[in-house]
């Protein structure tokens, strides 16, 4: 082999390995990519799957307390029912902390679009409204929220989360996962308090 050939056999083999190179570096940056959106769609407040769930605090599940899996608790909040309305009402309108939830408002098709706002009818209750979470898989649960007078102008607030798909007899720990979710997001300090009235293991 002459000089001039085996410079041009080196050259195509060093063109190669840094080609080969190139196209592993951009395959490693996609996988990364990918693991990273995965990552990133995945929201926080989801069980997932797995049985039983890794998921902090989806280790309360509930089987079929109303008709399909539910979970209802009661906290005390020290604050007022016009605050508790607004900051709860404020942070499901923004879709939560991941995103994952949303403020339900608006007519239904027969045309009702009942006020929250109880307070003129002279009740306990001050306010009623709902919301819904979505899980990573696109799940959707129902959210029931009602707020009564409390002590020493606090609140009572009760909320309620319901697995809307048909014969969710079981909900892997959802229902009070979000739940908790929802308190510890807005009310962290005051989570000695939170109580299960029905459902998930209550």
């Amino acid at each position: 082999m002459t000089t001039q050939s085996h410079w041009r056999t080196r050259t195509v083999l060093v063109y190669t390995a840094h080609k080969r190179s190139v196209i592993i570096d951009k395959m490693l940056r996609f996988v990364a990519l990918v693991a990273i959106v995965t990552i990133a769609a995945a929201n926080e407040s989801t069980c997932g799957p797995t049985r039983p769930s890794p998921v902090r605090f989806c280790n309360v599940p509930d089987m079929g307390s109303c008709g399909n899996a539910c979970c209802i608790a009661d906290i005390d909040v020290a604050v007022s029912p016009d605050d508790v309305y607004k900051t709860t009402k404020a942070w499901l309108a923004k879709g939560g902390t991941d995103g994952s939830f949303t403020y339900v408002t608006g007519p239904n098709k027969a045309g009702e679009d009942p006020s929250d706002d109880l307070r003129p009818y002279n009740l306990t209750w001050q306010y009623i409204y709902q919301g819904t979470h979505t899980t990573t898989k696109g799940y959707v649960d129902t959210i029931n929220i009602n707020i009564q007078k409390g002590e020493d102008g606090g609140s009572k607030l009760r909320i309620a989360n319901l697995a809307n798909i048909h014969g969710a007899l079981g909900d892997n720990g959802q229902s009070y996962k979000t739940i908790h979710y929802i308190l510890t997001a807005i009310y962290p300090t005051v989570m000695d308090g939170f109580k299960v009235v029905f459902g998930c293991k209550a």
